[in-house]
């Protein structure tokens, strides 16, 4: 019983990050699903689709429990028989979280600058803006290291993309 106890303790000391390396800076990237159902920004033309998805991001964490994130996000090509869309922006967010050893749960809020080209056999329409954006996620960290699962939403004009992934970080 003894060396389980010595065993199950040095797991811990490896795997749990000590206070002063839950701030700091970290790298990111991500892959993932986006699916978009609406109207094409900037047309009347009804989408309802997915298609992969990637992000990078960088963030600094202030605190354990709180920090600043932003990156880019391709959300993919979406469309059918009336045409296509490229969904694409720059987000940023704050971000709380909550350290439980190992695993951070996570909420963020924030917004997201896109654009959108549209294109047809008749037609074409760029538009950009800047709305919110939010989502949810985990992260499992060793040491410098971690991996993450996440579920964010970005408001697109009058309707909603929605992206799931999962990607690695490096932490500073």
């Amino acid at each position: 019983m003894n060396k389980f106890a010595a065993t199950l303790g040095l797991l811990a000391a490896f795997t749990m990050t000590p206070a002063s390396a839950e701030t700091g800076f970290y790298l990111g990237g991500s892959l993932g699903n986006a699916t978009f159902d609406g109207t094409a920004p900037g047309t009347s033309v009804s989408i309802d689709d997915d298609d992969t998805a990637y992000k990078l991001y960088g963030g600094f964490r202030l605190l354990s429990f709180l920090a600043i994130e932003g990156g880019y996000v391709n959300l993919g090509e979406m469309g059918g028989a009336t045409g296509t869309m490229e969904l694409d922006g720059w987000d940023i967010f704050g971000v709380a979280n909550l350290p439980l050893g190992p695993v951070n749960v996570f909420a963020k809020l924030g917004g997201i600058a896109w654009e959108s080209d549209f294109s047809s056999a008749i037609s074409s329409a760029d538009e950009s803006d800047f709305d919110l954006a939010y989502g949810v996620g985990a992260a499992f960290r060793v040491g410098m290291f971690g991996l993450r699962a996440e579920y964010e939403l970005f408001e697109t004009g009058n309707d909603n993309t929605g992206m799931f992934s999962i990607g690695a970080e490096v932490n500073f």
